[in-house]
């Protein structure tokens, strides 16, 4: 896997908190702050997901609409991805610009799976 290589190869040289802006083809809005956690969590790429924390990266770095790797997983029920950040100690308490938590998000989005996992 490439991102495999990049960060076994050139982790020294990289910075895991570089923040761009994306526009996500699926969700319609344009994202200022995102890092590649925040990508790769949106996405739904846990293995990626796992990298990166292993790596250092920061599990609670949020966007410039103050949405975390677990708030935009938990937005779009990336069932892995949320099991694999909560294990790894990712803050439940974060509230968006809007103040949702991603419990919050979960809810009103109506994704049981989100809601089971942050219910433990």
């Amino acid at each position: 896997m490439i991102v495999s290589y990049i960060l076994k190869n050139y982790l020294e040289v990289l910075d895991l908190e570089y923040s761009m802006t994306v526009k996500p083809d699926f969700t319609g809005y344009e994202v200022r702050g995102a890092t590649a956690l925040w990508c790769a969590a949106l996405g739904g790429n846990v293995n990626i997901v796992s990298e990166l924390l292993e790596a250092g990266a920061n599990i609670n770095h949020s966007n410039s609409r103050n949405s975390t790797p677990l708030t935009a997983a938990c937005d779009h029920n990336r069932r892995e991805v949320i099991k694999c950040l909560l294990n790894k100690g990712a803050k439940t308490s974060i509230a968006n610009q809007v103040g949702q938590t991603p419990f919050m998000v979960a809810v009103f989005g109506l994704n049981e799976d989100a809601l089971r996992l942050l219910g433990k």
